[in-house]
């Protein structure tokens, strides 16, 4: 059982390092998450179909990408900082199966990472598919990125909900997931825990940007105020502020049900789209 330190504070390596160390996490992720006490609900992702994220911006002037992402540990596996090659590679090959096992509509691509040039690695990157090295002080310090040239990643294109087909498809074939009660699902990252949904746009905000006084305190202030996280939309590396685009997604994953994260989210990006118009308009 261990941990190790990250941008966020904590980063377990282990399942069991939320148990044996819960006087040291539980009060980060409480105030992380804004939840009084651990308590997580049932899995709950509702009717994505009936959400409208694609409605958030009709005219596409504001909202470039709209996104979903979870992320789930396997079973009876080590977290990041503690992998081995081996153990990787045994998950690859799971994941391989349950891939092979996915409806024709949303199946998409395997890339097997040994196989690419360098030229697609950079337009992986730049899909937010895979590591970027320029984060090295967060990504190598915690072996984050140890062995990952000999191991896959994946690109999966995804209608609206499609991820849950691939869970359930997960589960059929025999792959768990890692849980602990009150907690949800958990991962090495306690910002990443409960529901671990990121439900995200990429916005263009040049009226709220031109607000800022230091780096991005106008747009952060503003997502404060609806639990939402501003990026920089280049990733990790890049603060955000560095351009007019932002990356923004719910900032609470434990505490809601999915289908109250990805709402969540909706109701803060409708109130960044009006609060621009507003700013535009005076």
């Amino acid at each position: 059982v261990l941990v190790e330190t990250s941008w966020f504070g904590l980063f377990a390596c282990d399942p069991d390092a939320y148990k044996t160390f819960k006087e040291f996490f539980d009060p980060v992720i409480k105030d992380y998450h804004g939840v009084k006490e651990i308590n997580h609900p049932r899995c709950d992702f509702g009717n994505f179909d009936d959400i409208g994220l694609r409605d958030l911006d009709p005219t596409g002037k504001y909202v470039e990408t709209t996104r979903v992402r979870i992320a789930r540990s396997v079973k009876g596996y080590s977290f990041n900082p503690l992998i081995t090659l081996k153990e990787r590679q045994e998950i690859e090959v799971k994941m391989n199966i349950v891939f092979d096992q996915l409806p024709i509509e949303i199946k998409g691509e395997y890339y097997p990472l040994e196989s690419l040039s360098t030229s697609q690695i950079q337009e992986l990157v730049d899909q937010h598919y895979l590591f970027n090295l320029n984060n090295k002080i967060y990504l190598l310090f915690i072996d984050l990125t140890e062995n990952w040239k000999q191991t896959g990643d994946t690109g999966i294109g995804q209608k609206q909900g499609a991820f849950i087909t691939i869970l359930i498809k997960q589960e059929k074939g025999n792959v768990e997931f890692e849980t602990i009660q009150k907690y949800g699902f958990i991962t090495a990252s306690p910002d990443n825990i409960g529901t671990t949904l990121r439900a995200s746009v990429h916005i263009r905000i040049p009226n709220m940007h031109a607000k800022n006084k230091n780096g991005a305190d106008y747009v952060i202030d503003f997502c404060n105020k609806y639990n939402l996280q501003a990026r920089g939309s280049r990733g990790d590396p890049y603060p955000p502020g560095d351009t007019e685009v932002y990356d923004i997604s719910n900032k609470h994953r434990m505490g809601l049900t999915e289908i109250q994260a990805v709402r969540e989210m909706q109701k803060g990006i409708e109130a960044i789209i009006n609060h621009e118009k507003l700013k535009r308009d005076a």
